[in-house]
C-alpha cells in the first residue's frame, strides 16, 4: 500500500462526539431567535396577502363596475377572508353572489381591525371603500405584536389606497 493513503485518516468516533455536542449547544443558543424571525416573517407574508387581495378587491369592483366584498371567515380576520361581487345588491347574505377568492389565514397571527372594519370591507364601482350606508370609509387592520418593531398594520385610506406600514406603535386594540 503507498504511504500515501496510510497519512490519510478520518475523524474518529470522540471527534464525531464532540462536535456533535457543540453542534447541538449552538443550535439551542440560536433556537430562541429563530423562532422570533419566523414569527416575524409569518406576520409579513399575512400582511402581504391581505393587502394584494384587498387592492385586488378594488380593481375587481372597478372592472366589473360593482361593489366587491370583501369579509371574514367565521367573523375573524386571523382565519382568513372571501371576496364576494356584490351582484344582487343584498351584500354577503345572498347565495347567488359569486365568490370571486376565499383565503385561509394563519391562526398564529392575530389581527385587530378597526371598527368599521370588523364585518367588511366593501368596495364601490369606483374602486373607493364604503360603509353600508354609502359614507367613506378608512381603516387599519392591525397585526398584533407587543413589540414596536415587529407590529405592522394594513391601512386602507378614503380613496381606497392599500398600503402596509411599521409606523406608529401597537394600538389598545391588540390584547396583552
Amino acid at each position: 500500500m503507498p504511504s500515501a493513503f496510510k497519512a490519510c485518516r478520518g475523524l474518529s468516533l470522540f471527534d464525531l462526539l464532540i462536535t456533535l455536542a457543540v453542534l447541538a449547544i449552538l443550535a439551542q443558543w440560536l433556537a430562541p431567535g429563530f423562532s422570533g424571525l419566523i414569527a416575524e416573517q409569518r406576520r409579513l407574508a399575512f400582511a402581504h396577502e391581505l393587502a394584494s387581495d384587498l387592492r385586488s378587491a378594488r380593481l375587481e369592483a372597478v372592472q366589473r363596475n360593482r361593489s366587491v366584498i370583501v369579509h371574514p371567515l367565521d367573523g375573524d380576520w386571523a382565519k382568513g377572508w372571501r371576496m364576494v361581487v356584490d351582484e344582487s345588491g343584498k351584500g354577503v347574505t345572498d347565495p347567488s353572489n359569486p365568490v370571486v377568492v376565499q383565503r385561509l389565514g394563519d391562526a398564529s397571527v392575530r389581527v385587530a381591525a378597526t371598527q368599521n372594519l370588523r364585518e367588511q370591507l366593501a368596495f364601490d364601482y369606483l374602486g373607493v371603500p364604503r360603509l353600508p350606508n354609502r359614507g367613506a370609509l378608512a381603516g387599519t387592520f392591525h397585526l398584533c405584536e407587543a413589540d414596536n418593531e415587529a407590529h405592522r398594520r394594513v391601512v386602507v385610506a378614503r380613496t381606497g389606497r392599500v398600503r402596509i406600514t411599521r409606523e406608529g406603535p401597537p394600538t389598545p386594540l391588540c390584547p396583552a
